[in-house]
């Protein structure tokens, strides 16, 4: 694959120098700074809505609104751009806040601005999907939603029988699972006239959950 000098037309090549009397000028295309984020962007927006089949760089570009050569420059191929894109998400990770419940609301508020971008979530859905067909796709895949996922329920539940908040630590997990669950189907079959009014009623809703969950882990 060329390299970016390649592609940028200038050369690696010092053997030939300009006459020192006569200022150097610079080779090539600078590179723009607002580039790489409207792509980023637009490849995290493509591929929630058309899957691995859609993603390419021409229908990339489009939705950037930039030339193709410009990601050509950057990314090797779009599996390279997806993973370049899903690196840059946020993903919710558990954090010690006092107790198990405090624990839990405090990883459940995280989803809230998880969910408020509907990109991402379904990104993540579509990955999860064509995770199959790519190894880098699987790769950042478990790397950034997986494996964070499953440390974050393991760090609740052992931190939950550790505190004395639970004393199975079966239970404990059993408690993160439904609370993910119950988050995830709030925001998956809401009508999308109403996500204003459910991202507002948000943590009030976790708070029903977690009453609701908590009082059967006691």
């Amino acid at each position: 694959m060329n390299s970016d000098a390649e592609l940028d037309g200038t050369r690696s090549d010092h053997s030939i120098q300009p006459p020192a009397t006569t200022p150097a000028r610079p080779r090539g295309r600078r590179r723009s700074p607002d580039i790489e984020p409207k792509v980023i962007q637009a490849a995290i927006d493509l591929y929630a809505r058309e899957g691995w089949r859609g993603f390419t760089f021409d229908a990339v570009a489009r939705e950037a609104g930039v030339g193709k050569p410009a990601i050509y420059r950057r990314w090797e191929s779009p599996a390279h751009l997806l993973v370049s894109a899903c690196e840059t998400l946020r993903t919710p990770r558990a954090r010690a806040c006092g107790s198990f419940e405090a624990d839990l609301r405090d990883y459940a508020l995280q989803f809230l601005q998880y969910y408020s971008s509907p990109g991402q979530a379904l990104l993540v859905r579509q990955l999860e999907l064509d995770r199959r067909k790519d190894p880098d796709l699987a790769a950042v895949f478990n790397r950034q939603f997986l494996h964070p996922r499953q440390d974050s329920a393991r760090d609740l539940a052992h931190r939950a029988v550790s505190n004395g908040d639970i004393s199975d630590v079966r239970d404990a997990h059993a408690a993160v699972e439904l609370l993910l669950g119950a988050i995830a189907a709030h925001w998956t079959y809401a009508n999308d006239a109403h996500r204003d009014r459910l991202h507002a009623d948000f943590p009030a809703h976790v708070d029903r959950l977690l009453r609701i969950i908590t009082s059967g882990t006691n």
